[in-house]
């Protein structure tokens, strides 16, 4: 459940990401195609959402990394789980 929810948000941060590429494009556009003020509005808004897009690449990348921490921690704990079932069980039937 867990890699279930990890990849519907990182699937959900992708899909908004794709959207906010979307918007800068057409805003890209409608920049080239407007006057002096449109362009130079363009040219102090594009670094901005450059930084934005790294930033949220980054952020996706480190929820995933935490994610995949989470998992990794719950398998080792149901691995020790079973182990110590095992053991347990192993024993019971050694004093049967």
């Amino acid at each position: 459940m867990a890699t279930t929810n990890a990849k519907a948000t990182g699937n959900d941060m992708h899909a908004q990401l794709e959207k906010l590429k979307e918007v800068r494009d057409e805003l890209r556009v409608q920049a080239h195609l407007g006057g002096i003020e449109a362009k130079e509005a363009w040219r102090r808004i594009e670094p901005h959402f450059d930084a934005l897009m790294a930033e949220a690449g980054e952020a996706g990348q480190i929820t995933m990394r935490a994610a995949v921490g989470v998992f990794q921690g719950l398998k080792t704990f149901v691995t020790e789980l079973q182990k110590e079932h095992r053991e347990a069980q192993t024993k019971r039937e050694a004093r049967s």
